[in-house]
């Protein structure tokens, strides 16, 4: 299993029915952690691996 990103346990971090989103004064780390994995999951998605 993989390991929690911090972004999931951030102050800036909320899920709504469209996902994780930052808010805007997030940090830049963040942001990047972020997106980072947004590209991972789409890649596991289209290699067929349940997210």
């Amino acid at each position: 299993m993989l390991p929690m990103p911090n972004f999931m346990t951030s102050e800036y971090a909320y899920a709504d029915e469209d996902g994780w989103h930052l808010r805007d004064e997030a940090p830049d780390e963040l942001k990047e952690e972020l997106a980072e994995w947004r590209r991972e999951m789409a890649e596991a998605e289209a290699e067929g691996i349940c997210v």
